[in-house]
C-alpha cells in the first residue's frame, strides 16, 4: 500500500492499494510530483519504464517507454528527463506521454491544425487524441 502524507496538516491518505505493485514487476528507483500527476520510473519491463498518475483521481493517466531502467526523473513544464547507470539521459516531451486505455493500438494518423498549436493522433481504436501545443493532453 502506498500512502501520501500531508506534513502541514499531520493527514495521511492511501494513493495506491491492492495485491499489485505501483508498476506491476517493475522496481522503483525514483518518484517525481509535477504540478497534480506523480511520474514513478523504474526497470524496464515490456518496453516501459515508467508510469504517470493523476493525484486528484490516483488514476494511471499514461506511461512511457523508454530503453532502459529509469534511476531518476526530472520534470518541468515541456520535458521528461529520465537518466540511467549507463549515463544516458533521455528526453521525452510531456505531451508525448502514451495515454492509458489507448496504449495497445496503433497510431493510424498524425495531422496538425492549421496554425500548428495542436497535434491530433488517430489511433486503430476508434481513438482521436489532441495535443496542445502548452503540452497538455486531452482526449
Amino acid at each position: 500500500m502506498w500512502q501520501e502524507v500531508d506534513l502541514c496538516n499531520y493527514t495521511t491518505n492511501t494513493f495506491y492499494s491492492g495485491t499489485r505493485k505501483l508498476l506491476g514487476k517493475q522496481v522503483i528507483h525514483s518518484l517525481h510530483v509535477h504540478k497534480d500527476l506523480l511520474f514513478a520510473g523504474g526497470s524496464l519491463v515490456d518496453a516501459i519504464a515508467g508510469k504517470v498518475f493523476l493525484l486528484s483521481t490516483k488514476a494511471v493517466i499514461g506511461s512511457f517507454p523508454t530503453g532502459f531502467d529509469i534511476q531518476n526523473i526530472a520534470i518541468n513544464s515541456d520535458f521528461i528527463y529520465t537518466a540511467t547507470k549507463c549515463g544516458f539521459i533521455e528526453l521525452e516531451k510531456v505531451a508525448s506521454i502514451k495515454m492509458a486505455g489507448g496504449g495497445h493500438a496503433k497510431i493510424t494518423s498524425l495531422t496538425s491544425d492549421i496554425n500548428e498549436l495542436m497535434l491530433f493522433a488517430a489511433s486503430s481504436d476508434g481513438r482521436i487524441q489532441a495535443s496542445a501545443r502548452n503540452h497538455k493532453l486531452t482526449k
